[in-house]
């Protein structure tokens, strides 16, 4: 059962970049095969087929960016008795400049700061999305994703905003 990922940026253009796409099981957190790379799908889109067995689970799609552009996005739950198509757009990390205020001391802070930041607003949704990937992983995710997760927490800090608060 194929599940078609298509990858856009903030502006709605097909996503050239290799971006890492995955699946798992979200209530068992098993990987449901290994992390594609997106290429070229034709017709000048860009993205990934997941093919795997059709079972009665609920499953979650992520998408990671190694090379560091974008922020992740987590698309969940999906029906895994049904094939599909998803057109997930990605947002840029922000490009630089200066941490504005303290870093966040609570989970509740974390919004308000991002909120606070001189980023475009792209990017802050960029980081946001960042902080909902950490919570979906914060519940279990297949050990073969770990490195994923690993790379989330290492831009979290990059941010200002410790990982250990989700």
């Amino acid at each position: 059962m194929p599940c078609v990922v298509k990858l856009y940026d903030s502006s709605l253009t097909p996503l050239p970049s290799a971006i890492e796409i995955g699946v798992q099981d979200y209530r068992t957190r098993t990987a449901l095969g290994t992390i594609q790379i997106s290429s070229g799908l034709g017709g000048g889109d860009y993205g990934a087929v997941l093919g795997f067995s059709p079972r009665p689970c609920s499953y979650v799609v992520f998408t990671n960016d190694p090379g560091g552009t974008y922020g992740p996005a987590t698309i969940f739950p999906l029906n895994g008795l049904q094939s599909g198509q998803l057109e997930v757009v990605l947002y840029p990390y922000p490009s630089g400049g200066v941490i504005v205020g303290q870093s966040p001391q609570t989970f509740a802070q974390i919004t308000p700061f991002i909120q606070m930041q001189r980023w475009r607003d792209v990017e802050k949704r960029a980081v946001l999305m960042l902080v909902l990937a950490l919570v979906i992983a914060h519940e279990g995710w297949a050990p073969v994703f770990q490195h994923v997760v690993a790379g989330w927490r290492q831009w979290m800090d990059r941010f200002g905003i410790n990982p250990g608060l989700i």
